[in-house]
């Protein structure tokens, strides 16, 4: 019997501390995104809005998880022959690769700033995985508070490579079935890119704390359980609307949402 062919849908990389000091427009360089540390905890600072708190596992790992070193990567993914080797250990054939930090990109209300830094972090992440087109598929990020530069970035990064490209799971005001979005499903459909909407990439704030203040009781645990809900939005956007009548050929998924809710909501 042929084994299945396992691939990794949802795969991460930890962009470097160089990336945006050497890639992004010199303009925007002192307002690049960044992880800084504060009490413990790892936060997120983006471009016109406050601190957006991070879980990393290793803030939580006890002395004996340290010592098992669960995490064997130092370079957070980047390092390719030893994500390889890696991959190869746990019999993974290809990965799917999203951002880490690049995530929280959409919170910023700079639709210029957005627009560089999907252009910087699009042109590291192909030149980082062009050599194994067999073995990763990279993301692209695209913003969508411009849709003219939506469409520029997918047809450019079609052009470099990319087999799919993401856009906000959800936009505050500006839902997925407003008629504004169909030039960016047009284009979509005509590159072949498949559409991903992950979790946590919204273009919205849901962080009530300031450096982590208190969030209230279960805090945590609502803001973990209503992200992945929040998956239902676009899903319902886009059926709604007719875009997917509209355009047959333009495929879509929704990545870290769960599925659960699918079939009532179908």
């Amino acid at each position: 019997m042929t084994e299945m062919p396992v691939i990794s849908a949802d795969s991460h990389i930890q962009e470097p501390p160089e990336l945006y000091s050497e890639w992004l427009d010199a303009k925007f360089r002192d307002r690049a995104p960044r992880t800084v540390s504060r009490d413990g905890k790892t936060f997120v600072l983006v471009d016109g809005k406050k601190p957006r708190r991070i879980d990393l596992a290793d803030e939580r790992a006890n002395e004996e998880d340290q010592d098992r070193e669960f995490r064997s990567d130092p370079t957070g993914g980047r390092d390719v022959d030893l994500r390889l080797k890696d991959m190869a250990r746990d019999g993974v054939m290809a990965e799917v690769i999203y951002p880490n930090s690049s995530l929280a990109l959409y919170l910023s209300p700079n639709a210029g700033y957005q627009y560089a830094v999907a252009l910087a972090y699009n042109d590291w992440l192909i030149q980082n995985f062009s050599a194994h087109k067999n073995q990763f598929a990279p993301v692209g990020i695209v913003p969508v508070i411009d849709i003219g530069d939506a469409v520029a970035e997918v047809q450019r990064v079609a052009k470099l490579g990319y087999r799919a490209i993401k856009v906000p799971l959800t936009v505050a005001n500006r839902p997925y079935n407003l008629p504004e979005y169909e030039p960016l499903w047009s284009a979509i459909e005509e590159t072949g890119l498949v559409l991903s909407l992950h979790a946590f990439a919204e273009a919205q704030d849901y962080y009530p704390e300031d450096w982590g203040e208190d969030e209230g009781v279960g805090g945590a645990l609502i803001f973990m359980a209503m992200s992945m809900a929040r998956g239902q939005y676009p899903v319902a956007e886009l059926i709604a609307s007719g875009a997917l009548q509209r355009h047959p050929d333009m495929k879509f998924v929704v990545v870290e949402c769960g599925a659960g809710w699918l079939a009532w909501l179908l």
